[in-house]
């Protein structure tokens, strides 16, 4: 028979040695997030892209010599290849706006006119 002291430090329960935790649910947590992150990515940036459409309409010809009717119909929206910011070289109030936003111009054309009281004051008493 062994002896006892022997036998209670086999029962007893070592708190220094660490246990080795499995990481395989954690990569594999992170592959599907990765994969999850990337689905999102090419969700949104495959939908969130400007198509450019314009409409068209369509005739089809009388044999009667008629005025032609139209077929076909269609509307939707346009974007712009280019923007540009405009501003005044000096401060002022804005009287009046000579075009409607999303019309054609021409460079150089005036595009609003701003209150230019103080500055016929200042001219004036120059």
């Amino acid at each position: 028979m062994e002896n006892k002291g022997e036998l209670l430090n086999q029962l007893r329960i070592d708190r220094n040695r660490v246990e080795p935790t499995s990481r395989g649910p954690w990569i594999i947590a992170l592959i599907v997030l990765v994969m999850t992150a990337g689905g999102v990515f090419w969700w949104v940036s495959t939908s969130a892209r400007a198509f450019e459409v314009s409409a068209v309409s369509a005739v089809a010809p009388s044999a009667a010599g008629g005025s032609p009717e139209t077929v076909l119909q269609a509307t939707g929206y346009v974007t712009a290849r280019r923007q540009a910011t405009v501003s005044a070289q000096i401060t002022g109030t804005l009287s009046e706006v000579l075009i409607e936003e999303g019309e054609h111009v021409e460079a150089g054309q005036v595009l609003a006119r701003l209150e230019d009281t103080a500055q016929q004051a200042a001219l004036a008493q120059a």
